[in-house]
């Protein structure tokens, strides 16, 4: 048993010492699965993306484009820089404000909107 125990700490202390000079690392991620998403402003001077009510905000200027790597089910809302009341209705649904993040593949491109002066299209490509 003994001798046993030995050859056991001696594996261990042999994968340390392997990991330490080969410079291998290894990354957990206990948040979720992420995805790339993009963000194109082709209407206003400066935009604003609103990640998960404010929790953290991106400016994208005018014929700008930022793409950003979220979790899934970040809600994005999209408003005027300077005045957080003038919000992209998603697909230029009234009342629609927030896009929730369900997958990979989506663009959202802040517009002008024929119900609404400012709409933010999604479109998704799998």
């Amino acid at each position: 048993m003994k001798k046993n125990h030995r050859k056991l700490l001696l594996f261990i202390f042999s994968i340390v010492i392997l990991f330490i000079f080969s410079s291998c690392s290894m990354t957990v991620d206990f948040q979720g699965t992420k995805y790339d998403i993009t963000i194109h402003n082709d209407v206003c001077p400066s935009i604003v993306v609103s990640l998960n009510s404010g929790a953290s905000m991106v400016v994208i200027a005018s014929g700008g484009q930022a793409t950003l790597n979220l979790e899934e089910n970040t809600q994005i809302m999209v408003y005027v820089f300077g005045n957080p009341s003038h919000q992209f209705a998603v697909n230029d649904v009234s009342g629609v404000y927030t896009f929730t993040l369900d997958g990979e593949g989506y663009t959202l491109y802040a517009e002008y909107g024929l119900l609404n002066t400012y709409s933010l299209r999604v479109t998704r490509i799998l």
